[in-house]
């Protein structure tokens, strides 16, 4: 980031500043409410994320707080904090929704194993670039902060048997019994109002494109 900001001032511009953040810096979400940008950063709540999830938290909220301070330098500057998302690139990673599809086209089952009910929403990477030039246009000194993603949460083991059922594929999917949940989902409701965005892919349109990848 330093390196950054002194190539800035070596060729002596301010250009316009998008910093793609995540909503993991909202921490671990215990009550199964859309997170908003209202929402006030705890760290009790980080210290509750697991393993990488934690420390990938905590270098966000420090990159966020370094750009916020470019604001007060007169640079016009803006934070995207994003969720889950689905495209063509992301089969190359390993997430349950990649996975699920890859499975399918591998035409082996698709299987599930988390022992508690887990809560996504996905994006197709397409909204995405939409909605980052969009928020990036409105960059300025005092740093507006949208939440960036799907407002349409989808249980894993729904999600699971909708690409079964897309795919025609079998499922191999694990009894939960826990009331535990981890629930990652954003209020799009400020980038909605704000800037006029929306979803224009729905999930299932979504799905259907990346598996024809």
């Amino acid at each position: 980031f330093n390196q950054f900001i002194k190539l800035l001032k070596t060729l002596n511009i301010k250009p316009k500043i998008l910093f793609t953040s995540s909503g993991a810096v909202y921490g671990k979400n215990n009550d199964k409410k859309k997170d908003t940008e209202k929402k006030i950063i705890n760290f009790n709540s980080i210290n509750k994320l697991n393993g990488y999830k934690k420390k990938y938290a905590l270098e966000k909220i420090f990159i966020e707080s370094k750009i916020r301070n470019l604001g007060l330098k007169k640079y016009k500057i803006s934070i995207a904090r994003c969720y889950t998302f689905i495209g063509k690139d992301i089969l190359n990673y390993n997430y349950a929704i990649s996975d699920f599809i890859n499975d399918s086209s591998k035409k082996t089952k698709i299987t599930l194993k988390t022992k508690i009910n887990v809560y996504r929403s996905y994006m197709h990477s397409d909204d995405l670039a939409k909605w980052l030039i969009t928020i990036i246009k409105k960059s300025n000194s005092f740093c507006p902060i949208y939440n960036v993603g799907s407002d349409q949460p989808i249980n894993l083991s729904n999600l699971a048997k909708k690409i079964a059922l897309l795919t025609k594929t079998k499922l191999n999917l694990t009894l939960i019994k826990s009331k535990k949940f981890d629930y990652y989902v954003p209020s799009t409701n400020k980038a909605k109002r704000e800037l006029n965005l929306k979803i224009s892919i729905n999930l299932n349109d979504a799905i259907n494109s990346t598996i024809k990848v």
